[in-house]
């Protein structure tokens, strides 16, 4: 049988914490209490597992998720979409830091899909569109990475191709203000040649975050309609200052 190529195999694995109180979206509860943070982290998983599944066909969907022991609440969260959510196969994250995270799930699609091109996005960022995700894609499938920075210094998208082999996690600070920048230089030094796609993503990391948000969504409410209604219910506080 002869293997395919890698431009007819493709796989796309999202990251995703367990989206409850107390257990993601840190800064956002400190500021918001840990059920709205979870609320939020919530609606924005269901929202681009849903347009995702429904938008991009012949393409492999994982959702990496985190802890490792949270199978089932995961399969019930995807149980509340439409029946194309389904089509995500579950995989636990497996490491102690974000970079290795990423390797130990590439290794993973390698194992079972070792011609796939594979692209990496996280569950905080759901605005993410599916023409990035195909732009990404056509990079790929001509020997590239991709990648889409975030406003923060951050990525919202890597895309690897299948002729990527390890280690381009390692040496990089995450979470800072140039992550960016070093998994660019970490891709360069093993060999890669990287597409930045233009312009910058989003993704909900601080309180501030919010209220752009909500602009945006308002003028592409179908991207998103789970985090829209959300966003635009009164918050307790809000509330409280209408009754004043």
């Amino acid at each position: 049988m002869t293997p395919k190529k890698s431009s007819e195999v493709r796989s796309l694995v999202l990251f995703s914490r367990l989206p409850v109180a107390g257990g993601c979206k840190s800064r956002l509860a400190r500021v918001l209490g840990p059920d709205r943070a979870a609320a939020i982290a919530r609606a924005s998983l269901l929202d681009l597992c849903a347009r995702l599944s429904a938008e991009l066909e012949h393409v492999h969907l994982l959702l990496c998720f985190d802890p490792p022991d949270a199978a089932q609440q995961f399969q019930a969260l995807l149980a509340e979409g439409a029946p194309a959510v389904q089509r995500f196969a579950l995989l636990p994250q497996n490491g102690l830091d974000l970079g290795e995270r990423l390797a130990s799930a590439l290794q993973s699609v390698r194992l079972e899909r070792p011609y796939a091109d594979v692209i990496f996005i996280g569950s905080d960022a759901p605005e993410l569109s599916s023409e990035a995700i195909h732009d990404a894609f056509t990079i790929t499938r001509a020997g590239r990475a991709a990648i889409l920075k975030a406003q923060d210094g951050g990525y919202v998208l890597l895309g690897l191709p299948c002729n990527a082999t390890g280690g381009f996690f390692d040496k990089i600070r995450w979470s800072s203000q140039t992550t960016a920048e070093q998994q660019i230089a970490r891709l360069r030094v093993l060999g890669s040649e990287v597409v930045t796609l233009p312009g910058n993503g989003w993704d909900i990391d601080e309180a501030s975050d919010l209220e752009p948000l909500l602009e945006r969504l308002r003028k592409t409410p179908k991207l998103a309609p789970r985090t829209l209604k959300l966003l635009e219910e009164p918050t307790p506080a809000k509330r409280r200052r209408g009754r004043q």
